[in-house]
């Protein structure tokens, strides 16, 4: 459980650091690839390094015809 916690706690830092050094994808909400205002982003300025790819929703929205860079 403590693991589980501190886990957290570090993604929370990680993704705060994220926001602030790409504010525009609203990383620091800790919202994810969901919600509206990142997947706005990721449609007008591409994806950075920090995208998973492997992550099956953008992985078949980078491969699709509908995704703009």
């Amino acid at each position: 459980s403590a693991g589980a916690v501190g886990a957290r706690v570090m993604r929370a830092r990680g993704m705060s650091k994220l926001g602030l050094k790409y504010p525009v994808y609203g990383w620091e909400s800790n919202a994810g690839y969901g919600a509206k205002r990142h997947r706005d982003a990721m449609a007008e300025q591409g994806v950075t390094a920090h995208h998973r790819r492997s992550f099956a929703p953008l992985r078949e929205w980078l491969e699709s015809e509908t995704f703009v860079a």
